[in-house]
C-alpha cells in the first residue's frame, strides 16, 4: 500500500526520496527512517498542492454539486459555514472511500488509522452509561450487551466477540474515569465539537440526496464511520496556510485561522520529537507541502526521521493523536477546576464570588489556569488575584478590586502584598493535586506502559517543580 501511495505522489509530481522507508514499530505504530545517509537540509517529500486534502480542494469540490442552481447552491453554502473544516474535510474522506466509483484519492484512503489504531485516543473509549463503581458498571454493560444480542444461545456458550467487545468497554471506562477533570473536559469539548459537525453534514447528506444521483451512497454513513474520520483528520491534520484562501472567500465561504489544516499524504507517517532543532522541517512552499532534513544535521542509516507537531502538552497529544511522551518539556497541568471550584465560586464564599467571575469573563481572564515546568501561567496569576483582591477587601478597604485588577494585568501594579497569599493557595492546590495523582499512578489496574498512567506521570513532575519552587521562595 505505501508503495501505490509513492507512486502516487511521484505521478502527481511530487517526491518522496529513495533515502526514506516507511517502517512499522514495536508497540509504537508506524514511522519513518533513513535507508540510506542524508544530507542536512535535503529534501524529503514533497506534496503538490492537488494531492493534499484542504478547503482549497474540498469546499469546490462540494460546491460542484450545485453548481447547476442558484438556491441549492446558496443552501449548500450556508450549511457548509456551519460545520468546521476538520468536520468538512471528514465528510470528504467518507465520501471518496464510499464511493462506488474508485477514488483518485484512493491509494492515500488505503493507508488511513484503523479504529484499531487510534484506540489510545480517549474520544473513541466507550464509556458505561452507570456512575456506579466499576463491577456494577461492568454487570450493567454486559447487560445491555446480552439483551441487544439476544443473550446466550441454548447451549450456553457465551458469544466471544460480545465479551472481548465488553472487556474492551470496561477497560476504557475505567480508563476514562482516571483521567483528570481537565482531560475529560477537553474530550467532552471534543465530542461536541464531533456531534456539531455530524449534525451539519447530515443537514448537508439531504441536501445532496434531494439532487441528481451521487457515486456515494449518502445514507449509509453512520455516526460512528464519521467520528472515525473526523478522529483520522484530526491525528493526521498539519497547519499549512493556504494561498488560495482570498479566492474562497469570494464564494461566500466564512474563513477562519482554523480553517488552515492540510493532509499531507506520507507526511502523516512522521512521528513527533519535542527536539525542534535537530528533527525534519515541514513548510509551505508554492508547489504544495515539503519536508526537508534538519538544516543542523541530517541523517544516519536507520535513524528514525521526526517531526515536531508543536509545542503541546501531554494532554493534548492523548486528546489529539494518542500518545504521550516522556520527559516533554511543554508538559502542563490544568488546575482551572480546583481554582473555580476551591475559591472564585466557592460555596461558603458566595457573597463576591459573582463579582470575580464576572470581572474575569469581562477580560476574557476565566477557564485555562494552568502550570508548568517554570512556574504558573499569567492567567493562573490574574485568577487567584482577582480572588484575594476580594476576599480580603475589608482588609484592604481602600483598595478597589477591579481598577487593581486591572493595574496588575496591565503591568503597572505587581501587587507584592498579596504574592504570599497567592503562593499559599496554589501550595494548597498543589498539595491536592499531587496526591491525587499519586493515588493514580499507585493504581495496580494500569500497567506502566497505559497512557493514563504516563499521562498522569508526566503530570506529577510538574507538580512537583513547582512545589519546589514555592518552598524555595519562601
Amino acid at each position: 500500500m505505501v508503495i501505490g501511495l509513492e507512486k502516487w505522489i511521484s505521478d502527481g509530481g511530487g517526491m518522496v526520496s529513495s533515502k526514506i522507508k516507511v517502517k512499522k514499530f514495536l508497540g509504537k505504530g508506524h514511522g519513518v527512517v533513513a535507508i540510506e545517509d542524508i544530507k542536512p537540509g535535503e529534501r524529503l517529500i514533497l506534496v503538490r498542492n492537488a494531492q493534499l486534502i484542504n478547503m482549497r480542494n474540498v469546499y469546490p469540490y462540494f460546491l460542484n454539486f450545485f453548481s447547476g442552481d442558484s438556491t441549492q447552491l446558496s443552501d449548500g453554502i450556508s450549511i457548509l459555514n456551519t460545520i468546521s473544516a476538520q468536520g468538512i474535510m471528514a465528510l470528504f474522506l467518507l465520501m471518496e472511500q464510499t464511493s462506488k466509483s474508485k477514488s483518485p484519492w484512493a491509494n492515500f484512503l488505503s493507508v488511513l488509522p484503523t479504529p484499531e489504531d487510534l484506540q489510545t485516543t480517549p474520544l473513541t473509549w466507550e464509556r458505561c452509561e452507570t456512575q456506579e463503581p466499576s463491577n456494577s458498571s461492568q454487570a450493567n454493560f454486559k447487560a445491555r450487551k446480552n439483551n441487544s444480542n439476544g443473550g446466550s444461545n441454548s447451549d450456553g456458550d457465551s458469544n466471544s466477540d460480545s465479551d472481548s467487545e465488553v472487556e474492551a468497554t470496561i477497560l476504557h471506562d475505567a480508563q476514562w474515569r482516571l483521567l483528570s477533570y481537565s482531560t475529560r473536559q477537553y474530550v467532552l469539548k471534543q465530542e461536541k465539537n464531533v456531534t456539531g459537525d455530524f449534525k451539519g453534514c447530515e443537514s448537508l447528506i439531504k441536501l445532496l440526496n434531494s439532487l441528481a444521483p451521487t457515486t456515494t451512497d449518502l445514507s449509509m454513513i453512520t455516526s460512528a464511520q464519521y467520528k472515525h474520520a473526523w478522529l483520522c483528520v484530526n491525528s493526521r491534520c498539519l497547519y499549512h496556510t493556504l494561498s488560495a484562501a482570498s479566492s474562497l472567500k469570494t464564494r461566500a465561504f466564512n474563513w477562519k485561522a482554523s480553517d488552515n489544516l492540510t493532509m499531507a499524504p506520507y507526511v502523516d507517517f512522521l512521528n513527533h520529537s519535542t527536539d525542534t532543532k535537530l528533527h525534519c522541517v515541514a513548510k509551505t512552499v508554492t508547489l504544495g507541502f515539503e519536508v526537508c532534513a534538519s538544516p543542523v544535521s541530517g541523517y544516519k542509516k536507520g535513524e528514525e526521521i521526526l517531526l515536531c507537531y508543536g509545542a503541546h502538552s501531554n494532554e493534548k497529544l492523548l486528546c489529539e493523536y494518542g500518545f504521550c511522551v516522556d520527559d516533554n518539556p511543554w508538559e502542563t497541568v490544568d488546575i482551572t477546576n480546583e481554582i473555580v471550584s476551591g475559591y472564585i465560586m466557592n460555596k461558603s464564599e458566595t457573597d463576591f464570588s459573582k463579582e470575580i467571575n464576572v470581572l474575569l469573563n469581562k477580560y476574557d481572564y476565566y477557564d485555562g489556569y494552568t502550570i508548568n515546568n517554570h512556574g504558573l501561567s499569567f492567567r493562573t496569576e490574574v485568577a487567584i488575584m482577582a480572588y484575594l483582591l476580594y476576599s480580603k477587601r475589608n482588609a484592604i478597604a481602600t483598595r478597589d478590586p477591579e481598577r487593581s485588577l486591572n493595574a496588575f494585568m496591565n503591568g503597572l501594579a505587581t501587587l507584592s502584598d498579596l504574592k504570599v497569599h497567592m503562593k499559599q493557595i496554589l501550595r494548597e492546590i498543589l498539595v491536592n493535586v499531587e496526591q491525587e495523582i499519586k493515588d493514580l499512578i499507585s493504581n495496580n489496574s494500569l500497567r506502566d506502559s497505559n497512557v493514563v498512567k504516563r499521562l498522569a506521570v508526566g503530570k506529577l513532575t510538574v507538580v512537583r517543580n513547582v512545589l519546589i519552587q514555592l518552598n524555595e521562595d519562601q
